[in-house]
């Protein structure tokens, strides 16, 4: 995922993915951003996403998000030969 946002803070933002048992770090992302304008990019994956949830931060604060994209990627460990 990659988020594009301007913080009146710097804090910590969370991601999670739930695969059908519940919000878990397994399926989560965290980061911490500064105050200001920051891109982020968010490595977290799912084999099946039935609900998201954004934490933007722990603190009080103001975050406003600019841009989100979320796309699909496939890596595969390389084939010895």
């Amino acid at each position: 995922m990659r988020l594009s946002i301007h913080a009146d803070n710097a804090d910590t933002l969370q991601f999670f993915i739930d695969e059908g048992s519940g919000y878990s770090d397994k399926h989560a992302a965290t980061a911490r951003y500064k105050q200001g304008d920051t891109h982020l990019l968010l490595p977290i994956s799912a084999d099946q996403c039935l609900r998201v949830r954004f934490d933007p931060f722990v603190n009080d604060g103001r975050l406003t998000i600019k841009s989100l994209e979320i796309a699909p990627m496939i890596i595969r460990a390389r084939q010895n030969k």
